[in-house]
């Protein structure tokens, strides 16, 4: 695969533009507005998630954008969020240091998990939903019973400090970025690799569906996709992204369901859909003014969800893609 970089990357025949649902954030965010920090699509499309900088989680209908719970959660802002394989519960993870698991039909809070050291910043169930494990600010790992709360396991090491993170989609295999991208077994906290030389400063980073590659966004607006198995990069660069004439920081990235397309957004406020088949630059969304900290795609790659700094979220319509 062959990427374009430079300032000039763009699509050869423009896309058309996508059109967008724009969801207004009800309940704690609309009066006191916060940055939309994380989205989530049910695992049938049906129903989006979504965590502010407030510590309130909401649940919308996906498709007309009608607010179904809003879920007042954290104390702080909510770190992230994750739906249950089978779509029934969705977690939330806190800077609060705790784990709000909810019951998705009826809003209600099933349980809270308290680890009472540190923020919380990633979370994620097993393939078969019958675990949980968090990730926190110095790179605790966890694991939990999700159907009790309990403690499972604590693992002996670290991760660290990070600038990113991710679950593979087995949640076996933890990604981190702080100068250089490393692997981890989710299970001993055992190192599994270093990928590639020492890379700029990861800010995104994302497993595809299939858990064999990555794709990591840098502060300096760059773009690199990796083999997970033996570490190597593929291809060359894309970007780097720019906004009022200096690289633009990335806050996210996303593979498409499908895995030849992938979804960035950061400080310049528009999300970028990259056709990894081709190898250049497929789409430019254009946003709010400010800038946008999430985005996913929806099960069945049809639209694209974004949130970011103006506490609205918005779902795109892509069309084919």
């Amino acid at each position: 695969m062959r990427w374009l970089g430079g300032r000039g990357c763009a699509a050869r025949r423009p896309a058309p533009p996508a059109r967008a649902a724009t969801f207004t954030p009800t309940g704690a965010l609309a009066e006191r507005p916060s940055t939309v920090g994380r989205v989530a699509f049910s695992p049938d499309g049906a129903l989006l998630a979504t965590a502010g900088g407030d510590g309130a989680s909401e649940l919308w209908e996906a498709r007309s954008g009608r607010p179904l719970h809003a879920l007042p959660g954290h104390r702080g802002a909510t770190g992230d969020l994750a739906f249950s394989p089978d779509g029934a519960v969705l977690a939330t993870a806190g800077r609060d240091s705790a784990v709000g698991l909810w019951d998705v039909r009826t809003g209600a809070l099933l349980r809270t998990l308290a680890t009472g050291e540190e923020p919380l910043l990633a979370v994620a169930f097993g393939a078969d939903g019958a675990a949980l494990t968090t990730v926190s600010l110095t790179g605790i790992v966890r694991w939990w019973d999700a159907g009790t709360g309990r403690p499972l396991l604590t693992l002996p090491r670290r991760l660290g400090f990070t600038s990113g993170r991710a679950f593979s989609p087995d949640g076996m295999t933890i990604a981190t970025a702080y100068g250089e991208i490393r692997l981890w077994d989710a299970g001993t906290g055992r190192p599994l690799r270093t990928l590639g030389p020492r890379q700029e400063l990861a800010s995104a980073i994302a497993f595809s569906p299939d858990g064999r590659r990555l794709a990591t966004g840098s502060l300096v607006g760059t773009i690199q996709l990796w083999d997970a198995a033996t570490g190597r990069r593929l291809g060359g660069d894309a970007g780097p992204v720019w906004a009022d004439g200096r690289p633009a920081p990335l806050f996210a990235v996303a593979f498409r369901p499908d895995g030849a397309a992938i979804a960035t957004a950061g400080e310049d406020g528009a999300a970028r859909l990259w056709d990894l088949r081709a190898g250049r630059l497929g789409r430019t969304i254009a946003g709010p003014v400010g800038p946008l900290r999430a985005l996913a795609f929806s099960p069945d790659g049809r639209r694209l969800a974004t949130g970011g700094a103006d506490a609205v979220v918005r779902v795109w319509d892509l069309g084919g893609g």
